[in-house]
C-alpha cells in the first residue's frame, strides 16, 4: 500500500487577556481587530475548500473576550477614544502609536488618505498638534477599517462607502465600524463549530491564561535546557496551578464548542515530562511542540541540507507516545520549524501563488526522501494563525486559496486533523522522557533569566504566597472573593 504524505496544519489563535480587572476595559483592541481581519476570514477561506482538514487552536481567554465583544459587554480603549471629540496629549500619543499598527506598505499605502496621514506621523510624534481633531478622528476610522478583512470592505456596502469617503469621518460612522466588528466577533465561534461538526476542523485548546507551564511547575526547570541560568531564589513553584489552567481550559472550550478537546497546544509549545503527565491526568490525548524538543528527546538535532530540507526525515515526521513510568501516555507531534516559519515570516515577501508552489514542492521533496511509501508519515506545520496576514497579498487570500487548491488536487499530499491521523495511524515511536523547553530555541530563556524576568517571577511567587497565607488566616472568605483574588 502506498500512502500519501499526511499534512497536519495547526493554526494557533491567541491573544492575552486585555481586560482590566478593576474597570473591565480592554487596554488594547487586538482581540476585536484580529476577529475583524483574521479569525473569521481564516474560517471563511477554509470553508471554500471542504477537502482541506486542519486543526485550529483557540486559547480560552481569547474565546471569553470574543464572547464579551459579541454580547456588547466588552469595550476597548480604541472604542472609547472613537466616541470623543478631543483628546489629551497622552491619548494623542497613544493614537499615533496604535493608529498606524498595520503593515505600512502593504495595507496603509492601499488607501491614499490613510497614507497621507502616515507621511505626517513623524512630525506629529514631535508635535501632536500637527493633526487636527478631525484628523485624529479620521485616523481612528482608518485603523479600524484597515484592520477589517478587505473582502468585507469590498462587499459590505456601508464599509465600502466609508472607504470611498476617505476623510471627515463622524462619530456615528466610527460607531458603524465598531458595530460591524462586534457582528464579526459574534460569527467566529459558530463558524468554527460548524466546520468542526462537518469534520473539516479539529478544535483544540491551550492552558487557560496562556502560562508557560514548565515554569509554573518550578522556575528552576528552565536550567534543564540552559544550565546556570539565573532564576528567582527561592524558585517559583506552583504545580497545582498547572492542573487548574488545564482544567479551566477544558471547561471553557466545552462551554463554547460543546465538546471536549482531545488535543493541547501548550503555550509557546513549552513542555516537560511533568507537563505531559499533567495533561494526561486531566484527559488530553495528544500534545504538540517543536522539532527542537524532539531533537533533545532523541539526543540529536535534525540536520538540514542547503535547501533547508531535513536529511533524516523519518524521525521527525511521525508521532510519538510519551511514556509515563512504565505505561504509554499521550501522543506528541513535533512541528517542522522551517516550514512553519516560512508561512509565518518568509512567504509574505513573495507573490502568494509562488509561495504556495514553494511549500508544495518542499512537501513533495519530503515525501520522496521518505522512501518507505508503505508507512504513513505526518508533517506538522504549526504557527500563529493571526499575525502574518497583513504582510501578504489581500490579507493572505492569494496564498491560502492557492495552497488549499493545490493540496486538494494532490494525490501525493493529504491534509488531516491531528486526531484524524492518529485514529488511522497509531504512533510507532516512544519517548522515555520529554525534554524541557519551548518552540523558541528549544529552551525557556524568553521568559526566564534576565533581571526583569527574575523580578516578575519573584513578585508572582510572593503575591501567591501572601494569598495562600491570607486564605489560611481567613477560612470564612466567600467563594466569590477567593475566586476573584485568584
Amino acid at each position: 500500500m502506498s500512502y500519501p504524505l499526511y499534512i497536519a496544519i495547526l493554526w494557533h489563535m491567541h491573544q492575552p487577556d486585555y481586560r482590566d480587572p478593576a474597570t473591565g476595559i480592554l487596554s488594547l483592541p487586538w482581540v476585536r481587530l484580529h476577529a475583524a481581519k483574521d479569525y473569521l476570514h481564516m474560517a471563511e477561506v477554509l470553508a471554500q475548500h471542504p477537502e482541506i482538514h486542519v486543526t485550529v487552536n483557540f486559547t480560552p481567554v481569547l474565546l471569553e473576550q470574543l464572547d464579551a465583544y459579541a454580547q456588547g459587554k466588552a469595550e476597548d480603549r480604541l472604542m472609547l477614544l472613537s466616541r470623543q471629540t478631543s483628546w489629551t496629549e497622552e491619548e494623542r500619543a497613544y493614537l499615533l502609536n496604535v493608529g498606524f499598527s498595520v503593515h505600512w506598505h502593504n495595507v496603509i499605502q492601499r488607501y491614499p488618505p490613510y497614507w497621507a496621514l502616515l507621511q505626517r506621523r513623524a512630525i506629529a510624534l514631535e508635535n501632536p498638534n500637527e493633526f487636527t481633531d478631525q484628523e485624529y478622528r479620521d485616523l481612528l476610522a482608518w485603523v479600524q477599517l484597515a484592520w477589517t478583512d478587505p473582502n468585507r470592505l469590498e462587499q459590505d456596502e456601508v464599509l465600502r462607502r466609508l472607504v470611498e469617503k476617505g476623510r471627515d469621518f463622524t462619530i456615528d460612522e466610527l460607531e458603524l465600524i465598531i458595530a460591524r466588528h462586534r457582528e464579526m466577533c459574534a460569527q467566529v465561534v459558530p463558524l468554527y463549530r460548524k466546520l468542526a461538526e462537518r469534520g473539516q476542523v479539529e478544535l483544540t485548546t491551550s492552558p487557560y491564561a496562556h502560562p508557560i507551564l514548565p515554569l509554573l511547575i518550578d522556575s528552576a526547570h528552565a536550567r534543564r535546557a540552559t544550565p546556570g541560568l539565573p532564576i528567582p531564589e527561592p524558585s517559583f513553584q506552583a504545580r497545582e496551578d498547572v492542573f487548574a489552567h488545564l482544567q479551566m481550559a477544558l471547561e471553557c472550550h466545552e462551554r463554547f464548542f460543546e465538546r471536549r478537546p482531545l488535543g493541547l497546544w501548550p503555550s509557546e509549545g513549552a513542555v516537560s515530562q511533568e507537563v505531559v503527565e499533567a495533561a494526561d491526568a486531566v484527559g488530553f490525548q495528544w500534545l504538540a511542540s517543536d522539532e527542537a524538543i524532539l531533537g533533545r528527546c532523541l539526543g540529536r538535532w535534525f540536520q538540514r541540507d542547503s535547501q533547508d530540507t531535513v536529511t533524516n526525515p523519518q524521525a521527525l515526521y511521525q508521532p510519538y507516545l510519551a511514556m509515563i513510568g512504565n505505561r504509554p501516555g499521550p501522543t506528541l507531534i513535533f512541528r517542522d520549524h522551517v516550514l512553519s516559519d516560512r508561512i509565518g515570516f518568509t512567504y509574505q515577501h513573495i507573490p502568494g501563488e509562488q509561495a504556495a508552489e514553494d511549500l508544495i514542492v518542499r512537501l513533495q521533496i519530503i515525501r520522496r526522501r521518505l522512501s518507505d511509501e508503505n508507512r504513513p508519515y505526518l508533517v506538522s506545520i504549526i504557527l500563529d494563525g493571526e499575525n502574518c496576514w497583513d504582510g501578504y497579498e489581500h490579507n493572505g487570500d492569494v496564498f491560502l486559496h492557492s495552497l488549499y487548491r493545490r493540496l486538494s488536487r494532490s494525490s501525493e499530499l493529504r491534509t488531516v486533523t491531528v486526531s484524524e491521523y492518529l485514529r488511522m495511524n497509531p504512533p510507532r515511536g516512544m519517548l522515555a522522557r520529554i525534554a524541557t523547553g519551548s518552540w523558541i530555541n528549544g529552551d525557556l530563556t524568553t521568559w526566564m533569566g534576565d533581571p526583569k524576568h527574575i523580578q516578575a517571577w519573584s513578585l508572582l511567587r510572593d503575591t501567591r504566597a501572601f494569598l495562600i497565607a491570607f486564605e489560611t488566616a481567613h477560612p470564612d472568605l466567600p467563594t466569590s472573593v477567593r475566586e476573584e483574588a485568584w
